[in-house]
């Protein structure tokens, strides 16, 4: 947990280079001293990885970390525990978005598609503020903009309701770049705002690690 958090406040500072090494050393203990067999301690470091490589934008590597893991995750307890799973098939479905923005790939869209369909069938508000933004960055891609500003409206309420203010920020700017014109702007200025007094160095590249592939063309 001190490991997620220091990680997590490095990217703060936008050291993700640090960060990775800084996880990618502890796994290595991790392994060295008690194998590879995947266990809660396992499962947070490579989630934490997960969204240092996604903030530096390195996707193809955030993929490749969390697909090792993947296969002993889908048979674990963990599979049934809520807060895993939200956490597990919303990292594999903002992976996955972001390789679909950068390729193309329609396999990777559908994906991405189905972990967000999991995460509503979850019926909590958490899982279904996060599959609110996987197809917000879907129907982006497909240059849905009303469709994307609407579940972008939709998870930023929900997170708020929450009181998840940080994520509730990221969202409102991608909220704000998808809409058009001056109060787009406005919108996207104003969580950057936010974003900054909650400790955040660099909002965009934050809010594009965390909310990832909602583009605008």
């Amino acid at each position: 947990m001190l490991c997620r958090i220091l990680s997590h406040a490095l990217l703060a500072q936008d050291q993700p280079i640090h960060a990775i090494a800084f996880l990618q050393e502890r796994l290595a203990s991790l392994t060295e001293v008690h194998g590879s067999e995947l266990d809660f301690r396992r499962w947070l470091l490579v989630q934490s990885l997960v969204d240092c490589q996604s903030y530096a934008g390195q996707h193809t590597e955030a993929w490749d970390t969390l697909e090792r893991i993947w296969p002993a995750y889908r048979r674990s307890i963990f599979e049934r525990t809520d807060y895993v799973r939200t956490a597990s098939h919303y990292r594999r479905a903002r992976i996955a978005v972001a390789l679909a923005a950068q390729t193309g790939d329609s396999a990777l869209a559908r994906i991405a598609e189905e972990h967000a369909r999991i995460l509503w069938g979850m019926r909590q508000s958490t899982a279904r503020s996060v599959a609110d933004t996987i197809r917000a960055a879907l129907a982006s891609q497909r240059g849905e903009l009303g469709r994307a500003r609407r579940l972008l409206a939709r998870s930023e309420a929900t997170m708020r309701l929450a009181g998840a203010n940080l994520p509730a920020n990221v969202v409102r700017r991608h909220r704000g770049r998808v809409t058009r014109g001056p109060h787009g702007q406005e919108v996207v200025e104003e969580a950057d705002a936010a974003l900054s007094a909650l400790g955040v160095t660099n909002p965009a590249r934050w809010a594009d690690g965390f909310v990832s592939g909602v583009v605008v063309r």
